[in-house]
């Protein structure tokens, strides 16, 4: 269920869900997790968190992209989730909307001054 790649870290919080999807490269960690746990049909929050190699967190800008493979299509939303710092290195971009059920791509870029990176992973809405 969870795929990750990236250059660095983000999102969190044990409520978030049993465990988080953490992704590194080049001394950078991101987890990605959902607030309520999982994704669900509808409106969700993605938290994300960034950290550099001593495990601090790092501000970034931070981009997502929504893609679901079977279909070939992405998320179809006009207008892109609002993305909210909730503290340093810590965001969440609201809402992200799932219009079907399904295996679902969450992509996440980030840029901060150690670099760029991003993130993602496999998601079943259901």
């Amino acid at each position: 269920m969870k795929l990750a790649y990236a250059f660095w870290g983000l999102a969190f919080l044990a409520a978030c869900g049993p465990s988080p999807t953490p992704a590194s490269s080049d001394g950078l960690r991101v987890e990605l997790a959902f607030e309520s746990g999982e994704a669900a049909l509808g409106d969700n929050t993605l938290l994300v968190r960034v950290y550099d190699q001593g495990d601090r967190p790092m501000d970034a800008e931070v981009t997502m992209h929504l893609h679901m493979p079977a279909h070939g299509h992405d998320h179809g939303d006009a207008k892109p989730p609002e993305l909210t710092r909730r503290d340093t290195g810590v965001y969440a971009l609201s809402p992200v909307r799932f219009s079907m059920a399904g295996e679902w791509r969450v992509h996440v870029k980030c840029n901060c001054p150690m670099g760029n990176g991003e993130a993602e992973q496999m998601v079943m809405v259901r």
